[in-house]
C-alpha cells in the first residue's frame, strides 16, 4: 500500500469531532471480493495514541489501528478482519523489552502483537463483574504491564502472557477508574476519577487497598486527574475538570504542588515523557520541556484543522503525533514543515445514511437527536469510487459550512455520477462527477426556510428520492411546502400540504 502523504501548514481551529466504523457489501461495486465476504471501510483520521516500535510507528484511531513501516514508508492496517481479536480499541503501548505492542479495548480485551503474531489475553473481558472494564491507559515497566481500567489496575506478566495481580485501590476496596499510571522509582502513582493515589514500589502487598493512599496536598485532590508523569525529579499531574478550558497541570518539586506554567496550559489531553522530553498535549498545540529546561510550543499545524491527542519522539528526533483530524502527523524536531499520513478511507467515523449507484457509494455523516433536533455536526460526506474514498468538507466545498447535519443522500439512477445530499437545516447540494454543481435553498428553489430571521437559513431536508421519470422529490420539514420536486428540466415546484399534515412535519 502506498503512502498517502501531504504537507500541511500552520493554522487554527475551534472545534472538532467524531468518528465510527461501518461495514457494508455491494456485489456490483466490490467485484474483487467473493459473495459473503466482508471487508472494512474505516476512518483513520481521528488519532488517539501513537507508539514508536522499532521500525514501525503505530497509530491508534477511533476507526482502527494502523502502522507506518519506516523501512518502506508503506501503511498497513490492523483490524479484526486481519487478525485483531476485537473492535473498539481504546489505547496502545509498546514494550521494547518484549518487542510487543499492547492493545487495550473498551470491553477489557487485550491483544499482544509481535511482528507477525497476535496473542489474545481475554481475562478482563471474560471476568464476571459489574464494573467498567474499559482500558484507559497502559504503563510498562520491564516485563510488566500495568493496565489502567475502569475498576482498578490489572498487572500483566508480558513474558508469561498472563495476568499476575489486580489492584482494587478505591476506599474500602471499592472500584475506582484509573486513567494513568507511572513511577518515580520509589512510588507508583495512579491518576483516578477521585484524585491521585500512591503506593511504595517495594511493597509486595499492593493487592491490599490500604497500601494505596490518596495524595491530599495537591489542589482539587478529590477531583478527576487524567494523566500523571514523573520527570526529571518532579511529578506532573493533569487535573481534568468537566468545563472546557478549566484543566490545570500541577507540578510537585518534592515539597509543594503548584500550578505549572500558571494558567497557560489548559484542556490537557495527556502528559507524556519520550526521549528525555516532557510533552503536554492540548487541543491545537503541544508543549515540550527538555531535561536542560528548554521549552517550546507547537501550535496548530494542519491547514486550519489540528487536534493533537498523543505524542512520541521517534528516531532522528522526529516528533510523531496522533491527531484527531489529520491521523498520524510528524516533523523533525528542529524543522517547521509538518506532514500527515493515514490509510485511505472516510474522513469520519460517522455514517448516518448511504446510497449506491453504478460504481459509486456515497455516505453522509450527519444525524439527529432522539427528539428530531439538530446535532449541529459539520456538513461532510464521502464517496467511494475506483477503490478510493473522496471526502467532501467545507475545505473543498465552502457551501457545506451552511449545511449542518447532512442526513440524506440520493443518487440519480439515470446518471450515477450525479447525486444530492440534504442537510437537516441547510438545504441541498448537487454533485456531478465528483464536482460541486449547485446549492439549493429558499432563494433558488421552492424549498422553504423555517426561520424568519434574515441571514439564518434553516431548511430541514427530511428525505429525497427519484421517480421513474428522473424527477427529484424532496420532503421539507416544518414548513407549508412540505414536498418539493425538482423536475428533470431543472425547474422546481412546491406542494402546500399545510392542511393535511400536522404542523407541516414530513420526514
Amino acid at each position: 500500500m502506498g503512502l498517502n502523504i501531504f504537507a500541511i501548514k500552520l493554522h487554527k481551529m475551534k472545534r472538532f469531532f467524531l468518528f465510527i466504523s461501518f461495514f457494508f457489501f455491494f456485489q456490483n461495486i466490490f467485484s474483487q471480493i467473493a459473495i459473503g465476504e466482508w471487508r472494512d471501510h474505516l476512518s483513520y483520521t481521528y488519532g488517539i495514541n501513537v507508539e514508536y516500535a522499532g521500525q514501525r510507528i503505530y497509530n491508534l484511531t477511533k476507526g482502527g489501528l494502523f502502522y507506518l513501516d519506516l523501512n518502506s514508508y508503506s501503511l498497513e492496517k490492523l483490524t479484526k478482519v486481519t487478525g485483531l481479536s476485537d473492535v473498539t480499541a481504546t489505547t496502545i503501548k509498546y514494550s521494547s523489552s518484549q518487542d510487543l505492542l499492547i492493545v487495550g479495548y473498551a470491553n477489557g480485551n487485550i491483544d499482544l502483537i509481535s511482528t507477525n503474531t497476535i496473542y489474545n489475553l481475554p481475562d478482563i473481558k471474560h471476568k464476571q463483574m459489574a464494573a467498567d472494564k474499559t482500558i484507559y491507559n497502559i504503563y510498562v515497566e520491564n516485563s510488566t504491564a500495568y493496565i489502567c481500567t475502569g475498576f482498578g489496575i490489572v498487572v500483566v506478566n508480558l513474558e508469561r502472557k498472563e495476568v499476575k495481580d489486580t489492584y482494587i485501590i478505591g476506599p474500602a476496596g471499592t472500584y475506582l477508574a484509573v486513567y494513568d499510571f507511572d513511577s518515580d522509582g520509589t512510588y507508583y502513582y495512579a491518576a483516578t476519577q477521585k484524585g491521585i493515589y500512591k503506593a511504595l514500589t517495594s511493597d509486595p502487598g499492593l493487592v491490599d487497598f490500604s497500601k494505596w493512599t490518596r495524595i491530599e496536598t495537591i489542589p482539587n485532590y478529590s477531583n478527576k486527574f487524567n494523566s500523571i508523569k514523573a520527570y526529571n525529579g518532579a511529578l506532573y499531574a493533569a487535573l481534568d475538570l468537566s468545563n472546557w478550558n478549566e484543566d490545570t497541570v500541577y507540578k510537585y518539586d518534592g515539597s509543594i504542588w503548584l500550578k505549572y506554567k500558571d494558567d497557560l496550559i489548559k484542556n490537557v489531553q495527556r502528559i507524556e515523557v519520550s526521549s528525555n522530553k516532557l510533552f503536554i498535549v492540548e487541543p491545537y498545540r503541544i508543549y515540550s520541556l527538555t531535561e536542560t529546561g528548554q521549552d517550546r510550543y507547537y501550535y496548530a499545524y494542519t491547514n486550519g484543522l489540528s487536534y493533537p491527542k498523543d505524542v512520541v519522539m521517534g528516531p532522528s528526533d522526529r516528533i510523531w503525533i496522533a491527531d484527531a483530524i489529520a491521523g498520524l502527523v510528524y516533523k523533525y524536531y528542529s524543522q517547521e514543515t509538518w506532514y500527515s499520513t493515514f490509510p485511505n478511507g472516510p474522513i469520519s467515523t460517522n455514517a448516518f445514511a448511504i446510497a449506491s449507484g453504478g460504481d459509486n457509494v456515497v455516505a453522509v455523516a450527519g444525524g439527529r437527536n432522539i427528539s428530531w433536533g439538530n446535532l449541529w455536526s459539520y456538513g461532510q460526506f464521502y464517496k467511494f469510487e475506483n477503490e478510493q474514498w473522496s471526502n467532501f468538507t467545507k475545505t473543498n466545498i465552502p457551501d457545506l459550512i451552511k449545511m449542518p447535519d447532512i442526513c440524506s443522500v440520493v443518487i440519480n439512477p439515470d446518471n450515477p455520477n450525479q447525486y444530492y445530499v440534504g442537510s437537516y437545516g441547510g438545504g441541498i447540494v448537487e454533485m456531478n462527477g465528483g464536482q460541486f454543481v449547485n446549492y439549493f435553498n429558499e432563494e433558488n428553489s421552492t424549498l422553504q426556510n423555517i426561520s424568519s430571521t434574515v441571514g439564518e437559513p434553516y431548511i430541514r431536508i427530511g428525505g429525497m428520492n427519484f421517480d421513474k421519470e428522473s424527477n427529484l422529490w424532496v420532503t421539507n420539514c416544518g414548513v407549508d411546502n412540505s414536498i418539493s420536486v425538482r423536475k428533470k428540466d431543472g425547474t422546481w415546484k412546491g406542494f402546500n400540504l399545510k392542511n393535511y399534515i400536522n404542523a407541516g412535519e414530513l420526514a
